[in-house]
Order: structure tokens, then C-alpha cells, then sequence
């Protein structure tokens, strides 16, 4: 046989088959890549759930009984900021001090476990009641030291006629009147449905007393004729901690500042306050944040990542670091997180104390209406971007409407993660990043 014959029908099968197995080839890298896009797709799917996952629980975390309303210098808070460290670590985010997470400072603190609390309601017909401390009342302004024995007067046109003799005065929530507040007011003790915790200490003054429905019906039916009321706190001038780290940027004149408190008002008697919006909301927040921040694109400026703590004491842990930290940049601006993401929390304010912070709550705004999330611009003083409002510093607050409605205020047992619309938070957490690669090269000196 001719071997040329041969070769030639061979030579084009060879050829058909290798042109067959190529295209198949093509097929499959196409599928391989169909399969691999959808898989992307679903990890970015994926990806928001388990975010949205973290964030639910580190909120779960800092509004536990472990923690016990992380008031400033219990053991409760003392976690928490262990709590962060762990956190920040496991995230990558540097400590700003060399291996150090911790800014020290130096504030009064009290311990709810060793204060002493009595008051006793005496009435017209002679009986007696013994009030529980953290179930009938707890104290609003909490007096270092209290030893009283006062006249009890429920009626207001009985007061007008009361100027002699030591008074307390007893009023539904919202019959507070600064008429009241008298040289011989040693106690107002004020009807409040839900238990509103407030942790600053005071050393003179009249011992203000929120007492609940029941003690108030009491004392009216009853004719409550006297009270006796004794407190004492231990306080203590205490060393406490921010929690601080540090995500480098390429350049080092200029400093990004994202912050939050995590402390809250602990608890009284047998009642925690959980403390979920505030802050713990914040807090979970710049966590969020910080983690999109350390693995997205390489930042222009150093950016700190901040856990203030003693901000219900008196913003003293921002004020500690802005004062450690303003001669170090020609340029920071912060960014402040506190209370955001509650169910029907309405809008969202971005609150900046000084007219040289206008720019910078303009800019804000530009992504928070881009994003379509409903929002005003405001002057709260009391949060800790105020803390930064001077020497080259520039400073807004987020912080959302609706926090004190009845029934699921801040600062109460009700302020638990039953109200976190963590969506909404996630929303939030978005625009933050957003806005620190948008706006990283603007200067906003004036």
C-alpha cells in the first residue's frame, strides 16, 4: 500500500481531533469562568451576610451580662477594652504606640457594688416602707454622700407655702421646674417609668431620686409624710484606658480619626443597662470599618481607629487623646460615631460644634444623600468629636434622631439589641469608608 495514502486520512483525524479538544477546552475555561463569576457573586453575597453576622455579634457581646453596662472602672468596662484589643488584633489593626493598644488617663470612677443605698417612705397613718435600692428607685444625680431626713411635699400648691423646714419634693416625670430646685429642696424624687442611668458623680447639691409607677402611686394614696434617705459611693481617682490603633497610610502630615466610646452607664441594684445604642452600636461600627479599611486599598494618611472610654463621665478619654495626639499632624479629622442604627431611629444627624467643621458635615452629607439615607446637619455639643474642635483638629459626629422615646430610650434597660436595625448600622459603616477614600486628599484648613 501507498504509506502517503495512509498518513493523510490519519494526519486530518489527528488534526480534527486536536481542533475538537481545543474548543472543548474553550467550553470549559468559559464554564470554569461562568462558575467562578457566580461563585464571586455569591461570596460578595456572602460576604455582607457574615459582616452583618460580626456586627450582630460584637454587639452581643458588649451588651452581656460579662460586661455589665461597661460602666468606667469596673471590671466590666476593663473587659470590654480587652474585648477591643482582641478585636483589633485579630482585624490587623496596629497598635498606635508601638505594641501598645492602651492610652492611659486619670478620671473619678465609683463602684456600684460597694455603694450603700437606704431610704425608707414614712406615712400619715404611721406605717413604714423600706425601699429597694434598683427595683422601687435609684439616684439621677448621685450625691457622694447623703444623710437626710426631710418632709415630704406631693402637692404644688403646698410647696409655694413650704419655704422653712428641709423638703423633698416629689413629681411625676415631667413636672421638673427649676422653681423647685429651693434652698430647702434637699430631695427631689421624681416618678420614672423606665429607670434612666446617669453616671457622673456630684459632691454637693440636693439628691435628685427617680423612684418607679409603684412608689409613686404608693406615696400619693398612702400620704407619704416623710422620707429618710442615706447613700454613700466609693469613688476613687482611677487609671483608665482608650483603646487605641493605628491603620498606616503612605503620607504622615495628615490623620484620619474614626472613633467611638465604649463605655455606658453599668447598673444599678439588680438593673443592667445593656447599652446597645449607646454605644455600643458605635463600637461595633468602627470594628466594621476598620476591617474594610485594612483590607481595601493602601490609605493616603494614617488612620487611628479609637475606643474612648469615661465619655458618660465627661468625654474624658477623647479629651486625653486629642490633647496626646494635636501636635503630631498639621492636619486630623475625626470622625465620631454615637447612637446610630436604631429602629426607628429617623435621621441621622452629623452634629460638628464649630463653623470651621461646616466643609467637612457638607461633605458628609454628599454620601449620606448619594446613599440615599435620610439625614441634617446639627451643633450637639455633647459627644466626642467636641473633644477635637480645636488646634488644627476638625471633627463631626454621627448620631441619630429618636433616642429618647419612651419605652426604648438610651440610657435604660430597654436599650438592648432588640433595637439595632443592623442594616441600617451596616449602611452606616459603608458611608464612613466611603467617605475616607473620597475625601483623603481634601485639607480642610481653613
Amino acid at each position: 500500500m501507498d504509506k502517503k495514502k495512509i498518513k493523510l486520512p490519519i494526519l486530518i483525524t489527528i488534526v480534527i481531533t486536536v481542533m475538537f479538544l481545543y474548543i472543548q477546552s474553550i467550553n470549559v475555561k468559559s464554564s470554569i469562568g461562568t462558575i467562578s463569576l457566580r461563585g464571586t457573586e455569591q461570596s460578595i453575597n456572602k460576604s455582607h451576610l457574615e459582616q452583618i453576622k460580626i456586627i450582630e455579634a460584637d454587639l452581643n457581646k458588649l451588651t452581656s451580662q460579662e460586661f455589665m453596662g461597661r460602666l468606667t472602672g469596673t471590671r466590666g468596662n476593663e473587659k470590654a477594652g480587652e474585648y477591643l484589643v482582641d478585636r483589633f488584633r485579630e482585624i490587623g489593626i496596629k497598635p498606635f504606640n508601638k505594641n501598645q493598644y492602651f492610652h492611659e488617663f486619670d478620671q473619678e470612677v465609683y463602684y456600684p457594688d460597694r455603694s450603700e443605698h437606704y431610704m425608707k417612705i414614712i406615712f400619715k397613718d404611721g406605717s413604714e416602707k423600706v425601699c429597694e435600692y434598683g427595683k422601687d428607685y435609684i439616684d439621677q444625680i448621685r450625691l457622694s454622700t447623703v444623710d437626710l431626713k426631710c418632709q415630704v411635699v406631693m402637692d404644688k400648691k403646698e410647696l409655694a407655702s413650704r419655704t422653712t423646714g428641709e423638703i423633698a419634693i416629689v413629681v411625676d416625670d415631667d413636672s421638673i421646674n427649676k422653681n423647685m430646685f429651693r434652698s430647702n429642696t434637699k430631695a427631689i424624687l421624681r416618678k420614672r417609668k423606665d429607670f434612666f442611668g446617669v453616671p457622673q458623680i456630684a459632691h454637693r447639691g440636693a439628691a435628685y431620686i427617680q423612684i418607679d409607677d409603684k412608689l409613686y402611686d404608693e406615696m400619693f394614696e398612702k400620704k407619704a409624710k416623710e422620707v429618710i434617705i442615706k447613700s454613700r459611693y466609693k469613688t476613687n481617682n482611677s487609671t483608665v484606658k482608650n483603646i487605641i490603633g493605628k491603620i498606616p497610610g503612605k503620607k504622615k502630615e495628615k490623620a484620619f480619626i474614626i472613633s467611638a466610646h465604649f463605655d455606658h452607664v453599668g447598673w444599678d441594684g439588680d438593673i443592667m443597662f445593656p447599652g446597645a445604642i449607646d454605644n455600643g452600636s458605635g463600637t461595633v461600627a468602627i470594628l466594621n470599618i476598620a476591617e474594610q479599611l485594612v483590607n481595601g486599598k493602601e490609605l493616603e494618611n494614617d488612620t487611628y481607629i479609637c475606643g474612648f472610654n469615661g465619655e458618660e463621665f465627661g468625654l474624658f478619654g477623647s479629651r486625653a487623646f486629642a490633647n496626646h495626639i494635636k501636635d503630631k499632624y498639621s492636619e486630623i479629622i475625626v470622625i465620631n460615631i454615637d447612637c446610630i442604627g436604631k429602629i426607628n431611629g429617623k435621621r441621622l444627624g452629623i452634629h460638628g460644634d464649630a463653623s470651621k467643621n461646616d466643609i467637612l458635615k457638607k461633605d458628609m452629607k454628599s454620601i449620606l444623600d448619594k446613599k440615599n439615607i435620610d439625614n441634617f446637619t446639627g451643633t450637639i455639643p455633647n459627644s466626642d468629636h467636641s473633644s477635637f474642635s480645636h488646634d488644627g483638629m476638625y471633627s463631626i459626629s454621627l448620631i441619630q434622631e429618636n433616642l429618647f422615646k419612651e419605652g426604648e430610650s438610651i440610657h435604660t434597660p430597654k436599650d438592648s439589641t432588640e433595637l439595632v436595625d443592623y442594616e441600617y448600622l451596616k449602611k452606616i459603616c459603608d458611608v464612613v469608608v466611603e467617605f475616607i477614600y473620597e475625601f483623603q486628599n481634601k485639607s480642610y484648613i481653613e
